[in-house]
């Protein structure tokens, strides 16, 4: 049996009472790496920027060059994990 006479009494039943089981459940994280690369538009569809801009322009063409500056819609599994990524 465990005495208890040499702790005060507040004390000793703030020890033998059971803790309160926490229920929030903790806030999930954007991940700031897809959330720098692709943007979620009003209707829920995922936009990312074209691969190839970076450097050696020159080769390309001037229409090419044009269509890889726009954004391109993200389609299928691949859009649903971004919008689970971004938590959109």
């Amino acid at each position: 049996m465990l005495t208890l006479a040499w702790i005060p009494l507040n004390y000793a039943a703030s020890i033998l009472e059971p803790k309160p089981l926490e229920t929030e459940v903790p806030k999930q994280k954007t991940k700031k790496a897809v959330a720098k690369r692709m943007k979620v538009t009003k209707n829920g569809k995922v936009l990312r920027h074209h691969m190839g801009t970076g450097h050696l322009l020159a080769p390309k063409s001037p229409a090419r060059r044009r269509r890889l500056r726009r954004s391109t819609v993200v389609v299928g599994k691949f859009a649903a994990n971004m919008r689970k990524l971004l938590l959109k």
